[in-house]
């Protein structure tokens, strides 16, 4: 498999991209994932969130899942939400997307499933990760290129739905960079960050900011041993009809940490 190239797992029906020719190697050997979620988000229904981990179980040796969680609520302010509002949307939203993977994980015997998630209250307590977070804020803060280039996803992100008319004042773009700078670290240097020898990245979309990350076109790059997957459904249709049916069949396997 080669980056760039589409390919269909026939018993599962899910769709796997690497970004790049690294992601690919990586990815090749299927050593550790980490499956990206995101909260108000309504790609991530249960029936989905079920193929998707059992096809991620089944595939690799060890996973953990990603809940951003308290940092959404820098986007939903950026969005013209009132602090206050927005974090307890925040907190709600986050504990049933939170239910939701760990009824996945639990299905699919997955044993100690509250510690296959990743969240920002592990973490902000992860030495590696906040070495990370404060190496990407220098970046941003000293180098122009990054700095736009940050904004301007953040930007595109904080639009969509956004609560007010008119355009993102300085304030607000700032709070919504937040979000992505502390998303960075993970994108870039996961496997230091979770203990693995190497890591690929799921998640059902990879956006230009992210593929130019991987590419290395900035002064922050990942790290040789962490790539990025393209991983959706081939099938939303078999998706739906699955949450009709029941539970999905237990994964090959359940080697996770």
């Amino acid at each position: 498999m080669t980056a760039g190239s589409v390919n269909v797992d026939p018993q599962l029906m899910m769709r796997h991209e690497p970004a790049t020719e690294e992601s690919a190697r990586i990815f090749q050997r299927r050593r550790h994932a980490l499956v990206g979620t995101a909260l108000f988000n309504s790609y991530f229904k249960q029936a989905r969130l079920d193929e998707l981990l059992r096809w991620t179980v089944t595939e690799f040796e060890s996973l953990h899942v990603f809940l951003p969680d308290t940092t959404t609520a820098f986007t939903m302010q950026a969005r013209g939400y009132p602090a206050v509002e927005a974090e307890r949307k925040t907190r709600r939203e986050a504990r049933r997307l939170r239910g939701k993977i760990l009824g996945s994980l639990a299905m699919l015997g997955v044993a100690s499933p509250e510690q296959m998630i990743i969240d920002f209250a592990w973490l902000n307590e992860n030495e590696e990760y906040l070495r990370t977070r404060d190496e990407v804020a220098e970046v941003f803060g000293s180098d122009e290129d990054f700095r736009k280039a940050c904004l301007a996803e953040s930007e595109s992100v904080a639009r969509s739905r956004r609560r007010t008319d008119g355009s993102l004042t300085e304030e607000e773009l700032n709070m919504a960079a937040r979000y992505l700078l502390a998303e960075i670290p993970l994108f870039v240097n996961a496997p230091a960050i979770l203990g693995m020898p190497e890591t690929v990245f799921c998640y059902h979309r990879i956006e230009p900011f992210e593929r130019d990350l991987y590419r290395g076109a900035f002064a922050v790059k990942a790290v040789p041993r962490q790539g990025w997957v393209v991983v959706e459904s081939a099938s939303s249709e078999m998706v739906d009809a699955g949450a009709a049916a029941g539970s999905l069949p237990r994964p090959r396997t359940a080697g996770v940490l």
